[in-house]
């Protein structure tokens, strides 16, 4: 998480609602999620560097997860658990 601690979830089981970059959160949103302000590229190298181990620990293949360090092409992948693709690279 942004506060730096590591969990680890099914995102089939929680609410997961997209929002658009810049747009105001939905009022029936506000009060019920949990927002950041952006991490420093550092801060963000070294949780990324956390959460491989702790995906690793937990017996993910972290292989093909776009958390190689240095990696600098941007990637999409479908974030909606409930689409059949979930987890998919979208190739365009």
């Amino acid at each position: 998480t942004p506060d730096l601690d590591l969990e680890y979830t099914h995102l089939a089981v929680r609410r997961v609602v997209p929002l658009t970059r810049g747009a105001p959160i939905p009022q029936q949103l506000l009060g019920s999620f949990y927002a950041f302000d952006e991490l420093d590229d550092n801060t963000l190298a070294r949780a990324r560097v956390d959460a491989r181990a702790l995906a690793v620990v937990v017996g993910i293949d972290v292989s093909q997860a776009g958390l190689a360090q240095g990696a600098t092409v941007p990637r999409w992948i479908v974030a909606d658990p409930a689409h059949p693709e979930f987890g998919v690279e979208i190739r365009v």
